[in-house]
């Protein structure tokens, strides 16, 4: 079997991207039609002159990829490079900055690296392994200690591929720093972004602890119950009843009463994630009946592809006729409508991240051109994106909300 035909059973038995290179120069990518910016190429670029049969590295933004050298030819098999978490907007600058790339591509990079499934260190040494038992599998005997070689770590270090920075690596912290991160934090409550918020969390307490850890335990107790009651407005905000948002709050105002200094950051991180999916699966109820679950599910696991309903029936193997009938009958709302009002939603929270331009949300979202955005997103709220953007102040916005009567 040739090396593309198992690239391309790779790439879709592990959903991970994969090339084949001689030399420096690339012969196939399995990477298909998601855009890498050629990442790929830029790696191979920086690796040292020789490798081992099988190895793997890691770039200083936390990108994992190895590869193997095929036996008996110059071709090398690169496969990654993955992340084991969804890409932050700071990694990806980073990355953006590598290879020289403008600003505004910063959010094309990061749907591409998250299209990939997340994967650590573990499995893909664990795919190398594999790869390396196919290619070596038919060595000779006398070589048969060595048929199966382990992957190898190597350094990793870019090459001065361009001769200075593009962009800035990522802006530089200023006073309004964390008010970006509270903000961001409470959008994801406000429009249910579990897994969204997941990765802020784990940025803001794992990754970078010295953000939160430097307050001493009464200051962090006072930061925790004021987030606590801005939780439960954006909760409310989102969709959820105001007597469970009181519930809730109730609650964790006696968990932080409780709870020693230890555990007030593990406290923080439960708490945030509560609302969230609280929040989530209010959002979701509505769309209970059958036909109805399986399209709305599907519209937020792809909201970032080009979606119609002729696509929708055939990923749920659906006739389109049926698919819309049945959606209509359940619903009251066509698909297409549907479709449009969700894309509509994950611009609303785009927008209220304060991370994004109109421009790049179009893109992000795949529709025609930004003036249709602007046209589509105006019927549904009322106003332009910017109008909508300038309008809301995370900290104020529900602020009407009376949670206790």
């Amino acid at each position: 079997m040739n090396p593309e035909r198992i690239l391309d059973m790779y790439c879709t038995a592990h959903q991970i991207p994969a090339s084949i290179f001689s030399g420096k120069t690339l012969l196939y990518n399995g990477n298909h039609t998601v855009q890498d910016f050629s990442l790929p190429m830029y790696l191979v670029a920086s690796l040292p002159a020789r490798l081992p049969r099988v190895w793997y590295a890691v770039t200083p933004e936390q990108l994992q990829f190895g590869g193997i050298l095929l036996p008996d030819s110059d071709m090398l098999m690169l496969t990654g490079p993955v992340i084991p978490r969804p890409c932050s907007r700071m990694q990806a600058s980073e990355i953006i900055c590598r290879l020289g790339r403008r600003k505004s591509d910063i959010p094309v990079l990061m749907h591409g690296l998250d299209s990939f499934r997340q994967t650590d260190l573990i499995q893909l040494k664990a795919m190398l392994t594999l790869l390396a038992v196919h290619f070596y599998g038919n060595a000779s005997e006398h070589d048969a200690a060595d048929a199966f070689p382990a992957p190898e770590q190597i350094a990793f270090s870019w090459a001065s591929i361009f001769p200075s920075p593009a962009i800035e690596l990522h802006d530089q912290p200023d006073e309004d720093t964390y008010g970006i991160v509270e903000e961001s934090l409470l959008s994801c409550i406000q429009y249910g972004k579990s897994d969204r918020l997941e990765q802020l969390l784990n940025e803001l307490i794992y990754i970078s602890p010295q953000r939160v850890t430097d307050f001493d335990p009464d200051t962090k107790r006072q930061y925790i119950t004021g987030a606590n009651l801005l939780c439960s407005r954006k909760a409310v905000a989102g969709g959820l009843p105001i007597a469970m948002a009181n519930r809730l709050a109730d609650h964790y105002l006696d968990q932080i009463a409780m709870t020693g200094s230890s555990g007030l950051d593990h406290l923080f991180y439960r708490m945030m994630m509560d609302y969230t999916c609280q929040v989530r699966k209010i959002n979701l109820s509505s769309f209970c009946t059958p036909v109805a679950a399986k399209v709305h599910h599907y519209i937020y696991a792809h909201i970032y592809e080009k979606l119609s309903a002729k696509e929708l029936a055939d990923a749920l193997h659906l006739t389109e006729p049926y698919l819309c009938r049945s959606f209509k009958k359940e619903t009251g709302l066509t698909v297409v409508t549907h479709i449009s009002r969700c894309k509509i939603k994950e611009a609303e929270y785009l927008l209220s991240t304060r991370q994004y331009t109109a421009s790049e949300i179009s893109d992000l979202l795949c529709f025609s051109s930004q003036s249709y955005f602007t046209s589509v997103f105006r019927r549904y709220t009322g106003m332009t994106p910017l109008a909508y953007q300038a309008s809301k102040n995370i900290f104020q916005d529900s602020s009407e909300i009376k949670l206790h009567p």
